[in-house]
């Protein structure tokens, strides 16, 4: 490992290129999840082994390049590539933002571990409640194939698991670097990644609850473009709906989910349509959650991308709009508070595909007692299954069952674990489009959902203070020219200074 490591200290920027390669095969889509652990570290090494402005600028070039190849993997028919720079931009900017911060700060090795860690995942939690992009990127994500590692995310969301693995990745670059000092957080954070390894495989270990059937309908609706489709299509489709929809009731399902953009509805047609849906509901005795769209008049091409909530006896309990539009969608954003309905199965909320990247909404479900949330969802190829699986996610932080129906992706019957307890996807050759699954009757308290974002955030924040003031004081305490004094390779993170030493 020595040898290595001294082999790629002598070019620094093979660092930054294996750094490159680690992003673009961990994040975003389909992510090797060991890898995860260790993207922190080329980049923590090279800014170590080249820390001027020179050195931050080429980190910072690293990163967007990082991050655009990331990103590229999620691009697929019918999006062009140039979306791969609408995501691949901002996530790299706020990737960047740690490494920004540290190279003005003088820490000794602990707390140089810690505050990167806090200002990582102070960065994701940033994103995803400051801009549009939410949740993507998270390094949190990178670990959900490990059941029992997420179930952190029941206490403190994404920022927790994204607090580990920075934390992990700085301690591997602290030891490389050759920071005896590191060792003790090695310890700490082995012993943690341990413990909550074997608190969530106990967690999982749910005893078999009582069930209830739900059923998630494929659509043959294309609609994507201002080119609306004939009349005559669209009446064709809501046939396919609604006899796929008899088939699940028939089946005995209690809570059938249309797909978002499922059908088109005219402005003017509505009343008609959610006529039409109550009688279809009535007929089939079923909580019936319908996403459809309408265009609305001018010269630009907008809509409401909207479900309409129908319930066993053919009355409209509330309507929804689509509260977190994709970046480019020309959708009306929804502005109402989220709501829940009393079934016979539990109570039960809903939103819309985009809305649950965002972990805000799944906390106001959890606040509202919700045990299942009904998500109808559109994808495409590329982001398929990934974007179920962050769902999953939400289903962890909220401790409700998620209903996910997708028009081109994976639909899911999801646990209030983040288990997929049945799944079927639109690519599959089937003419069925149906997927039955049952999903507990009772969601699960979570601290997370008690704490939401804003505490985790103030939390964060704290950390980042008490931090600041720590490294302050042992400073003020410590004899001249006494601080840190670990081995450090030439031209490590100390640069010499001619001004008053910076504070943390």
């Amino acid at each position: 490992m020595n040898k290595l490591v001294s082999a790629l200290d002598r070019s620094p920027i093979t660092w930054l290129l294996l750094g490159v390669g680690i992003i673009a095969l961990t994040y975003v889509q389909s992510p090797i999840a060991l890898l995860a652990w260790l993207a922190a570290v080329p980049f923590l090494r090279y800014q170590r082994l080249r820390p001027g402005w020179r050195g931050l600028v080429s980190l910072v070039l690293a990163l967007l390049v990082g991050w655009t190849l990331a990103t590229v993997r999620i691009v697929s028919d019918p999006l062009p590539l140039v979306m791969s720079l609408l995501y691949g931009v901002p996530l790299a900017f706020f990737a960047a933002l740690p490494y920004l911060a540290l190279s003005r700060l003088r820490l000794d090795p602990i707390r140089r571990i810690l505050v990167f860690a806090l200002l990582a995942t102070a960065a994701e939690w940033l994103q995803r409640n400051g801009t549009p992009f939410l949740s993507w990127g998270a390094a949190g994500y990178s670990q959900m194939s490990n059941l029992p590692l997420m179930q952190l995310a029941s206490l403190g969301g994404l920022s927790f698991i994204s607090l580990l693995i920075h934390g992990v990745g700085a301690t591997i670059e602290a030891l490389l670097a050759g920071e005896s000092r590191a060792r003790r957080p090695a310890v700490a954070l082995g012993a943690i990644v341990v413990l909550a390894h074997v608190w969530g495989g106990l967690r999982l270990q749910t005893p078999p609850a009582e069930t209830t059937l739900v059923a998630t309908i494929d659509t043959p609706s294309t609609i994507g473009s201002p080119d609306l489709p004939e009349p005559a299509l669209v009446a064709d489709w809501n046939e396919t709906l609604a006899a796929r929809t008899r088939r699940a009731a028939d089946a005995g399902a209690r809570l059938v989910v249309w797909t978002e953009a499922s059908t088109l509805v005219m402005q003017d047609e509505e009343d008609a349509f959610q006529a039409w849906l109550g009688d279809l509901a009535a007929e089939t005795a079923t909580e019936l959650v319908v996403a459809y769209v309408i265009p609305l008049p001018g010269d630009s091409f907008r809509y409401e991308n909207k479900y309409a909530w129908l319930r066993p006896d053919g009355t409209v309990d509330h309507t929804y709009l689509k509260h977190e539009p994709v970046p480019g969608e020309p959708a009306v954003r929804g502005t109402e508070p989220p709501t829940t309905v009393e079934t016979a199965f539990g109570r039960a909320g809903g939103a819309i595909c985009y809305d649950y990247d965002a972990p805000y909404l799944a906390v106001n479900h959890a606040r509202l007692g919700a045990d299942l949330v009904a998500l109808p969802s559109s994808d495409w190829a590329g982001i398929d299954p990934v974007h179920t699986h962050m769902a999953a996610v939400r289903a962890i932080e909220g401790g409700h069952s998620v209903v996910r129906s997708t028009r081109w992706g994976l639909s899911a019957g999801i646990d209030p674990m983040g288990r997929l307890l049945g799944q079927r996807s639109a690519f599959d050759d089937t003419e069925d489009g149906v997927l039955l699954v049952r999903l507990p009757r009772h969601g699960r308290q979570t601290l997370f959902g008690t704490l939401g974002e804003r505490g985790v955030g103030l939390i964060l924040l704290l950390a980042l203070i008490a931090t600041g003031i720590s490294a302050r004081y042992a400073r003020h305490l410590a004899p001249h020219g006494s601080h840190d004094r670990s081995p450090r390779p030439a031209g490590g993170l100390h640069r010499p200074r001619t001004g008053p030493e910076r504070a943390a």
